[in-house]
């Protein structure tokens, strides 16, 4: 499972780009969990407030609405205690004086979304719903955007914002006493302060305000998804991801993968159709039985990926040679039966060159990380043609073979190691910088959080 913070509102208040998570992206932000990971968890708020997850809601055959009733693929994260209560959230939510869902009630669309919102009580009610993490929330926020004011601006990449001395934003925060609540605002009015008072003094130029504060909200919303993402583990049966926005200011919170370097530059790609049919969700509820045809490719997909990371930390082997034609041949498999699937449907066949867009899975290094350490597994949301929005699947730590040192490990021979077709890799050395990522947390690193973060 993976609790989105893509839909948060505060992360749309100061992006350079309007509104980066229109519907084409919020139906491909669902389909890469159902081609490639688990099910989502979506805050109730973000669900009815965010105006493409509203239009899609509002669509009885949308990805979305079929997701949510089928295994609860897509579930809600609430305060409510039942499905009925989500309904009367954003009247209340208005009461409260929160101007956006003051907004949404005073429109037209409320009075087709409210009965709609009942209806689907029924949904919620049957273990769609999972309750907010019983933690007080504002404290795990602010010791979590403490620990990052505690680095210096480069660590945690900022470039617009880097006169921000972090120790005065940091006094300033704690001066508007974050742990009574409603820290993350707390946070923003005192990056509001810093930047105005360094654009009047000359050291921030005014055209560069809006992106210096897209810098500093970037890394407190990564903070509040973080958060929620860690104290969700709290009581999760299995491990919860999170998707956020790429940064590295919280990496020693994650899980990393450790790999060789040059072990996985060629590992065999796959690619998913343009041209799917998002407005016919039903379509998809077979990539969720592994007793169909493209749910069982999919599950040895999976598992022969997990076989590859595996092998690939060993370093250079018959096991990793033998990991990545199996994962050659399962990508191969479940990018024939996909194309089986989906060409049974309006669009007709797919051929090569459909199958070159819409999202592609990929390997290579993390293009913005100066020491070269980093890499991952990045899947191409494409949002269109002009901006393609690169979303980070997996990190992983790269360790370079001392081939020079050790007469035990024989050098790389890619020639001889990697017999996959030319069409079948992806470029060596790929460059990903990734704008949205979907990261797992080391499970130490959650205990720790947990445990600091007072209950309610």
């Amino acid at each position: 499972m993976t609790y989105s913070g893509l839909l948060d509102d505060a992360g749309r208040r100061y992006d350079p780009e309007v509104d980066p998570v229109g519907e084409a992206f919020f139906r491909r932000m669902i389909a890469k969990n159902i081609f490639f990971s688990g099910g989502i968890f979506l805050n109730d708020g973000y669900l009815v407030n965010h105006p493409a997850a509203r239009r899609e809601l509002m669509r009885e055959d949308s990805l979305l609405r079929v997701m949510m009733r089928t295994q609860n693929f897509v579930r809600v994260l609430t305060r409510s205690p039942l499905g009925s209560s989500i309904a009367d959230m954003p009247v209340q939510m208005a009461e409260s004086g929160n101007a956006s869902f003051d907004a949404l009630i005073r429109s037209e669309e409320w009075e087709s979304l409210r009965p709609l919102l009942h209806r689907l009580s029924s949904v919620w009610d049957r273990g769609n719903r999972m309750v907010w993490p019983s933690r007080q929330m504002h404290a795990g926020f602010t010791m979590l955007i403490l620990r990052a004011l505690a680095a210096t601006p480069e660590q945690i990449g900022l470039t617009a914002a880097l006169p921000v001395e972090l120790d005065r934003l940091r006094d300033d925060f704690l001066a508007r006493d974050p742990y009574q609540g409603n820290a993350r605002h707390h946070f923003e009015q005192a990056a509001l302060a810093i930047i105005a008072t360094l654009a009047n003094t000359g050291k921030i130029e005014r055209a560069h305000m809006g992106l210096a504060m897209h810098e500093l909200m970037t890394i407190a919303n990564q903070a509040y998804h973080y958060n929620f993402g860690l104290c969700l583990n709290e009581e999760a049966a299995e491990p919860i991801a999170v998707d956020t926005s790429a940064g590295h200011a919280f990496d020693e919170l994650l899980q990393l993968d450790e790999v060789y370097d040059g072990m996985l530059d060629d590992i065999s790609i796959l690619r998913v159709p343009k041209y799917l049919p998002f407005h016919e969700g039903r379509k998809f509820d077979d990539l969720l039985d592994a007793s169909t045809h493209i749910g069982q490719a999919k599950m040895t997909y999976l598992a022969a990926l997990e076989e590859v990371f595996h092998r690939s930390a060993a370093g250079p082997g018959e096991g990793l040679v033998d990991a990545k034609r199996g994962f050659a041949d399962a990508t191969h498999a479940y990018r024939e039966r996909i194309a089986e699937h989906f060409g049974k449907f309006p669009k007709g066949d797919f051929d090569e060159a459909v199958f070159s867009s819409g999202i592609s899975i990929g390997i290579g290094k993390l293009g913005d990380v100066a020491t070269g350490g980093l890499g991952g597994i990045a899947i191409e949301l494409l949002n269109n043609k002009l901006s393609p929005a690169e979303f980070l699947l997996r990190k992983m730590r790269i360790r370079e073979i001392d081939t020079a040192m050790r007469g035990d490990i024989e050098p790389l021979r890619p020639n001889d190691y990697y017999k996959f077709s030319p069409a079948e890799i992806v470029q060596r050395h790929r460059a990903l910088r990734p704008k949205f990522s979907s990261v797992a947390f080391d499970r130490t690193k959650i205990e720790a959080h947990i445990s600091q973060v007072p209950p309610l």
